[in-house]
């Protein structure tokens, strides 16, 4: 609260405009919703001459439609005068300014929840390099949201990263690894289970009505599903024996069968303390909300209330 009594005596002026694309709201039986999204944002200060304005992501948790929890964090800024700093250098070498760079973006990124908007961000990371560059649409709008504020954030490290040598050197001193995102999922091993949870599946009462989505799809069906999600699987001949591996997926789509979430179903949560098998199963995940196979071919009329949790079990070379 500290925190918050200070932001506002630095910034008394302050305009917050909610991105509309990037609105997702999920609510379940027990009362309980979660909205997450973009803000555009826009703060001043007459007395010292200050103005401010960015993008900022937002994550509210609300039971009984009383706010219980509230995260969020910056994802652009650009400020007309700039705060001294008397301490600092004034012109910081490539090679600090790089090693900054790089901290101030894995900060960043380890602060994201583990939602569509990470996902987004993992994307472009992993795939900026590609030729030629992918897009940012096509997606869920919270995960075009992450792919576009990732691609802000890395495009002007990236292009010094090319051009100036210091500036690369100190971006690559953080650690061994070239490759962002892995060296970003190297810090975050973990053997914890996932967050989502399947639907109840017995009975008529508690949990999502969809939650016997499965029921309903016949083999050939889920066949189906794994078959779209098998056209943005990327084979690596690094990865030995990935194309024997199979994981089981639990997905939240729209009511236009558009994948909004992706994780690993409980049936196979115990299984990623093995971290072949967490990796490979996060490749499986990236796969489902790629925008070129996140449309999955789920009938319509088999989902209620404009939203369903199917279950498929996925395997590359199936």
């Amino acid at each position: 609260m500290e925190q918050v009594r200070k932001f506002a005596a630095r910034w008394p002026i302050r305009h917050y405009t909610i991105v509309p694309s990037s609105l997702f709201i999920q609510c379940g039986s027990d009362g309980s919703c979660s909205v997450t999204g973009v803000v555009a944002w826009d703060c001043s200060n007459q007395e010292r001459g200050a103005h401010a304005a960015g993008t900022a992501s937002f994550a509210i948790r609300l039971v009984n439609g009383l706010i219980v929890s509230e995260t969020g964090s910056v994802l652009t800024r650009q400020a007309d005068v700039a705060v001294q700093q008397p301490t600092a250098p004034t012109v910081p070498s490539g090679f600090a300014e790089g090693r900054q760079a790089r901290i101030d973006y894995e900060q960043w990124f380890n602060s994201l929840p583990d939602d569509a908007f990470k996902q987004g961000v993992e994307f472009w990371a992993e795939h900026r390099s590609d030729k030629p560059q992918p897009g940012c649409t096509g997606g869920p709008p919270l995960w075009q949201a992450g792919c576009v504020a990732a691609k802000a954030r890395l495009t002007p490290s990236d292009i010094r990263r090319t051009t100036e040598n210091d500036f690369k050197s100190g971006w690559n001193s953080r650690e061994e690894l070239n490759n962002t995102l892995e060296r970003l999922k190297a810090l975050q091993r973990q053997t914890r289970p996932p967050t989502a949870r399947a639907n109840p599946t017995q009975g008529t009462s508690g949990g999502d009505p969809n939650g016997t989505l499965t029921d309903k799809l016949s083999t050939i069906q889920r066949g189906a599903m794994g078959d779209r999600v098998r056209k943005c699987w990327v084979n690596d001949a690094g990865a030995l024996d990935f194309g024997k591996m199979q994981v089981m997926l639990l997905v939240t789509v729209d009511g236009a069968g558009v994948a909004h979430i992706a994780d690993v179903a409980p049936e196979d949560a115990g299984r990623l303390g093995d971290p072949r098998f967490r990796a490979f199963a996060e490749r499986a995940v990236r796969a489902v909300l790629d925008p070129r196979c996140s449309n999955l071919p789920v009938p319509a009329s088999l989902i209620t209330g404009g939203r369903g949790t199917p279950k498929f079990r996925f395997r590359p070379n199936e």
